[in-house]
């Protein structure tokens, strides 16, 4: 496949994970994570690098979103239903970048990379950048 159709793809990728459910951010996660897993294993030392961030975004988002407060919780500042879900969806869809990222860099070298980046420009060129 072209370079220039593997980063349409990434996009349209990225694109769809702004528009998607929550069980449908549920499945492709599972699926990228899988085969991003299988392509190459030092994905995990990625993911683990990551973790911070995971964790902190999840707790912004479920400690500063309004809603329905989780029932005994076993401290007094307790987070929303409503903001631990968004936090879960949006850990999901880095997951998934991450992923397709990780996929589109480890099928192909930098000369592929470099010209897809390029095809991708190239339609500014008319406009004088």
């Amino acid at each position: 496949m072209h370079p220039f159709l593997k980063i349409l793809l990434f996009i349209l990728t990225l694109l769809l994970t702004s528009v998607a459910g929550s069980w449908y951010l549920v499945y492709m996660t599972m699926v990228l994570l899988f085969l991003a897993l299988i392509k190459h294993k030092k994905f995990i030392y990625v993911l683990l690098r990551m973790r911070w961030l995971f964790i902190v975004i999840v707790l912004v988002y479920a400690w500063n979103t309004p809603g329905e407060l989780i029932l005994n919780f076993p401290i007094y500042f307790a987070p929303s239903y409503e903001g631990l879900v968004l936090g879960l969806n949006q850990l999901m869809r880095i997951l998934i970048a991450l992923s397709v990222l990780h996929l589109l860099l480890s099928m192909n070298n930098k000369q592929e990379i470099i010209t897809g980046i390029y095809l991708w420009l190239l339609p500014f060129k008319f406009l004088g950048l």
